[in-house]
């Protein structure tokens, strides 16, 4: 227990930004409990981004309501590190609810940053169920791809559009079995 106080008070009050997210990490991986809640919820306002993604990324594993809901909260920032943060966090967690925002995102993006941004949209469109999103979706891809000057982001689109046909091909399968009444579930 002394460790964690310990490891606590350095991601906290240590002057180096990468010392604490280090310490963060270290309280993600090694420890439990509530008060890290809310350690969490504190160092997401730290000055340095890496700390604010370790912080986002620790607080999802223990509360992954709170964690959209502080998310939401964050979407107006226009910095780039925030939006690459909240669109790795959407694309793992994210659902509908996040669309306009992930679109949005994705539309603005340029250079590598829409290389990373394709990458997670695809990710995210299978959080989806909205069938009109999911479409409007593989529509923005296919547009960004057709904008976008950069070989490497259009074949980024070209992967994302067969990942996303792949998986959606999978979920359609899954369905037509389980409403076959020929078929064991």
């Amino acid at each position: 227990e002394s460790i964690k106080k310990k490891l606590m008070a350095i991601g906290i009050e240590d002057k180096k930004s990468d010392v604490r997210d280090a310490a963060l990490n270290a309280l993600d991986e090694h420890f439990t409990g509530d008060d890290l809640i809310v350690y969490f919820k504190n160092a997401i306002h730290d000055s340095a981004y890496s700390v604010v993604e370790t912080a986002i990324q620790a607080l999802s594993n223990r509360d992954k309501a709170g964690t959209m809901l502080i998310a939401s909260q964050l979407e107006g920032d226009q910095h780039a590190r925030i939006q690459n943060i909240l669109s790795g966090l959407y694309s793992k967690s994210g659902s509908d609810a996040q669309f306009d925002y992930m679109k949005k995102i994705l539309m603005m993006s340029t250079g590598f940053a829409a290389y990373v941004q394709i990458q997670n949209y695809g990710k995210f469109l299978k959080n989806c169920k909205n069938h009109s999103n999911i479409n409007e979706g593989i529509k923005a891809i296919y547009d960004v791809s057709k904008q976008n000057d950069e070989w490497i982001t259009r074949l980024a689109a070209v992967q994302t559009l067969v990942d996303v046909a792949n998986y959606s091909d999978s979920q359609a399968k899954l369905a037509m079995k389980a409403s076959d009444p020929l078929t064991e579930n």
